[in-house]
Formats: structure tokens, sequence, C-alpha cells
């Protein structure tokens, strides 16, 4: 793994790609199965892509679990606020 800087323009990219992906499979699982997926369901997709493939292990792990947390933390906020009426952006 190499060191990497937030201001890093490939490390932004692969996020940004890793962030719809994990939109995408959440969104694709409820849709098709009423599946919910957990943040470890996800840790440990990523944990079987980064040994399959090379290309996954250039950053830190712990980058790529930021925006599956940064996921996940979004979506507990929506369901919170769904189950509490709330709009978006309302405190509790």
């Amino acid at each position: 793994e190499e060191s990497c800087s937030l201001g890093d323009p490939v490390l932004a990219a692969v996020l940004l790609r890793l962030y719809n992906e994990v939109l995408r499979e959440r969104k694709a699982s409820w849709k098709t199965a009423q599946l919910s997926v957990s943040r470890f369901d996800q840790f440990k997709s990523l944990t079987l892509r980064r040994q399959a493939d090379p290309a996954w292990r250039v950053f830190p792990l712990a980058a790529y679990r930021s925006v599956i947390i940064r996921v996940d933390l979004a979506f507990q906020a929506f369901f919170r606020r769904c189950k509490a009426m709330q709009q978006a952006g309302s405190q509790l």
C-alpha cells in the first residue's frame, strides 16, 4: 500500500467509484430480495475484492472502509428521520 493524501485525485476517483458501488449494492439488494446490506457485509466484500484484485490494494484499507462507514451512517440517519417523520437536515 502506498501512502496517500487527501488531495490525491486518483484516490478521490477510486473512493467515489466505491461510494457509488456501495449505494448500488444496497439498492439492488433491497429491490431484488428485500434484504438489507450491513457495513460488515460490505467490509467482507471489500476484503474479498482486495484479495482477488491487486488494484484494490493500492490504497489503505481504512480509506475504503471510511466510505462504507459514511454510507452506512447516511442510511442510519435517513431511516431514523423516516421513523421520526422528520425532514432531511432536521435535528432530533
